[in-house]
This record gives C-alpha cells, structure tokens and sequence, in this order.
C-alpha cells in the first residue's frame, strides 16, 4: 500500500468512525478486505459492553485514567463482524494493563527499600489491590520516556535505578501473598542479583531509545505539546485582551510554528486562555511567582503526553488470546481526570502491526472554539504544508526560544 493510499484509508476509517456507522463498518468486514486488520472502539453511555470497575479505581490520591471516563465501550472488528453475521451475537474479549506514571515509580523506591508502609500509604494499598484483584498486566513505560534523555546527570541515573529496582522487585511477586511476606521482613539496603539484571537492560534499552530520540527516529509528542503550552501561557499573561484576540494567537501558532494538529491538547489550552473553570485545577500552579514554572509546565506536557500515549500502546499491544488491550495510566495527578472530560474521546481505532490509528473525539474542534472562525486559519496553511512545517521545526530550538520568552514576560 502507497503513502497516499494508507492516508486515504485511515480518512476513510476516521469518517466511519465519527459517523458511528456501524452497519457499513459490519458490511465492509464480511463482504471485503478494505478494513481487514482494523480494530474499531466506540466509548459511550449505556450502549455496548460495561467496562469492568475494577480496571478505574482509586486510593487516596493515587488513581488509573483510561482514554475516556465512559462506563461502556462498542468493539468491533473483521471476527466479530462474521461471528455477528452467522451467529447474531460474539463476545468481546480484552487485556487490562496499567502504565505507572514517573511520580508513581519513583515513590516506590522508597516505600521498597525502607518498607515503611506509613509513609506511601496510598501507593501500597494501590500495588496491593493490583495484586489481590488481579488487575492485569503493567508496565514503567511513561518513566522510561519521561527520563531516558536525562541519564548522563549520574545523580539522576543512579535514582532511576533504585526506582526502577522497585519497579521490578514487584513485578516479580506472582500474587498478594508474595507481596505482604516482603513487606513483613526486614527492610534491605539493595536489590536481589536478579532485579538488578533487569535494572540494568532496561537502562542500557532507555540509552538507546534517548539516542533513537537524538536522531529522530523515535518521536516525543511531548516536546510539541511543551511548546503549544509555553506559547499558550506566554499569550494568557502578555495580554488582557478578549478570548478573540489570544485564541486567534493560539490559532496563528499551530499553523506557521507547530504545523501539527494536537486537538486535544488545543483544545484545552483554548480553555485555559478562555478562563474556564474546567482546566484550573490542571493549571493551577502556573503563578507568575513560581520559581520553578518551566519544570512545572514541562511536567504538564508530560502529563499530556502520557494520555496520548494509552492511545499508542492499545494500538501496538501484543494480545495474546485477548481482542484488544484495554491501558490505563496510575497517577497522582487528580487535574488530569478533567482533561480526559474536557475533550473526550468519541471512537478510536487502529490496525494492527501497521501502526496507523485514528482517534475521532465528541467535539467538532471549530464548534468548540468559540469566537474565533478556526476554518479561517486552518486555510491559511494546507495540511501539506502544516506537515512540512512540522517536519522542518526545531522544538528543541523553539522551546528555548519560548521559554526565554516566558521568563522575560515574568520579570516584568
């Protein structure tokens, strides 16, 4: 299949999907091969199949967000469409799996090592409940891209080891009962031989993905994301104009500097320079006054990233006997919740070992911007060119740039 081919077809997928077409989605699956190998997901109310409450749950202020906070979900796929066709009726089956933020990872060291339950009280209830309701797979995956560029700072490569010592300590216990008898021996100064092993794989696996990201062959969202939330402060705080004005700024930027579409992400930076009560929590430590800002919002890039990313790994998961895999994110961060709320995801589909993937969300984005005419813009700029824009940028150049900006605009 041609570059220009591949594009078709996934606008093509898209469009079923937005339109909720089941009927022809189920026609195409038993009567051709144009979307053989495509796997369809609809998030909705009271429609399909109840999503287990055990794969969301909370403890203290540890929780699992998923790519939508709805309670039900529709599948479908070329299996089910002819178990439907010839039977009236199939079963969905999916793997659960959780991806443990950087902040819970690293807890873990020290809760591991210590053993002093009190301390991270909530991040032991959590890792024990994922043992004692068997809440399915889990994997450090937001940790290692959130660190694997900072590794030649020593300070920061021998913390990413303990952590991930911990890490691997319990993904070695096979149920609950393994887990309490650690916890009731002595606290111990290192890992086993064995844990360290993989502590050190994986790290020489995290050096190589950092020089695979040096050369661009592996692409962070999370630097463009970075970027949009930079310029979108910069614009909140350089100007007491209307919603107008700064979402027409927002608006300029996607298409001459950032050149890719991050809707969601958009989205709620519209929301932000709009004043909206819904994004403040997630915003809420960008204060003029705060001496750590660029960190701050840095991490809320990340924290974007990692829910883009739950998208990703359903779409590259290995299934074993499962339809699908069902990802989670565990974090601490309660402002993230909102966003998953804010913009919500309608259907999202992918096919399989190709790594295309289509994500469509309840919104119409030029709807959702109000007051400023999005289509105006969005012309301004072909898509072609927008991508060329995008291929050109140096966000690593661009994000020194706005955050020089940023701290200029602070001082004043």
């Amino acid at each position: 299949m041609t570059e220009f081919s591949r594009i078709k077809q996934e606008e093509r997928v898209k469009l079923l999907q937005k339109e909720q077409n089941y009927s022809e989605i189920n026609w195409h699956f038993c009567n051709t091969n144009d979307l053989d190998g495509w796997k369809f997901l609809f998030f909705r109310e009271n429609k399909g199949i109840s999503i287990p409450r055990n794969i969301f749950f909370q403890q203290g202020k540890l929780l699992t967000l998923g790519v939508n906070g709805h309670t039900n979900m529709s599948y479908l796929d070329k299996k089910q469409a002819l178990m439907l066709s010839a039977e009236g009726e199939s079963q969905v089956g999916f793997a659960q799996c959780i991806n443990f933020d950087t902040n819970v990872v690293s807890y873990m060291e020290s809760l591991f090592l210590t053993k002093d339950k009190t301390v991270k009280m909530d991040l032991y209830l959590f890792l024990r409940s994922i043992l004692e309701q068997r809440r399915g797979d889990f994997t450090c995956h937001p940790y290692i891209f959130e660190n694997c560029t900072k590794l030649d700072n020593p300070n920061i490569l021998n913390g990413v080891k303990k952590s991930l010592g911990a890490f691997f300590t319990y993904k070695s216990f096979n149920n609950v009962e393994e887990f309490d008898a650690y916890f009731e021996r002595p606290p111990i100064p290192h890992f086993s031989e064995e844990v360290i092993k993989k502590v050190n794989d994986l790290v020489n696996t995290m050096f190589e993905v950092k020089i695979l990201i040096g050369t661009g062959e592996i692409h962070l969202a999370q630097r463009h994301i970075y970027a949009l939330l930079l310029q979108t402060i910069i614009i909140r705080f350089s100007s007491n104009k209307g919603i107008k004005f700064k979402a027409g700024q927002l608006l300029d930027f996607f298409v001459n500097q950032l050149g890719i579409f991050c809707e969601r992400e958009l989205a709620i930076c519209y929301l932000y320079l709009n004043n909206d009560k819904k994004v403040e929590k997630f915003f809420g430590r960008v204060q003029a006054n705060n001496k750590d800002i660029l960190a701050v919002i840095e991490s809320m890039s990340w924290d974007l990233h990692h829910i883009r990313s739950l998208e990703e790994y359903m779409a590259e998961s290995e299934y074993e006997n499962a339809d699908f895999e069902l990802h989670t994110l565990a974090t601490f961060d309660n402002g993230l919740k909102d966003m998953l709320s804010v913009y919500p995801i309608e259907g999202f589909s992918f096919k399989e070992g190709s790594g295309s993937m289509t994500v469509t969300f309840q919104y119409e984005f030029s709807d959702f911007v109000k007051g400023v005419d999005f289509e105006i813009y969005k012309s301004k700029r072909s898509s072609k060119r927008r991508h060329v824009i995008f291929k050109k940028t140096d966000f690593d150049y661009l994000i020194r740039e706005k955050q020089s900006e940023l701290l200029e605009l602070f001082k004043q």
